[in-house]
């Protein structure tokens, strides 16, 4: 479930299973309210960047770990910062 970058201030816990990888990187989350986290991407929130979890650093506005993981030229990451998505962009 991709819902990054969408100003979500709360993590929807009722939406989020053990089944499911969700993407919530780019949101001002400041805190959740349960530990297990392994499934949810919170990189590039406020909550990440306060704490001890192990985030990512998200390289630009917009992209994400999975964007960047995706093998295709996705136009946030397409930065030098981002190291032009991977590299997708000079592949293709």
């Amino acid at each position: 479930m991709v819902l990054g970058s969408n100003k979500l201030t709360n993590l929807p816990t009722d939406m989020i299973n053990t089944n499911t990888l969700v993407y919530m990187s780019g949101n001002p989350i400041h805190s959740v309210s349960f530990k297990a986290i392994t499934n949810v991407d919170l990189a590039g929130t406020p909550y990440c960047d306060q704490s001890d979890l192990g985030c990512y650093s998200i390289c630009g506005p917009g992209c994400s770990k999975m964007l960047l993981e995706n093998y295709l030229c996705d136009l946030p990451c397409n930065t030098t910062e981002c190291n032009y998505d991977y590299r997708a962009y000079l592949i293709h």
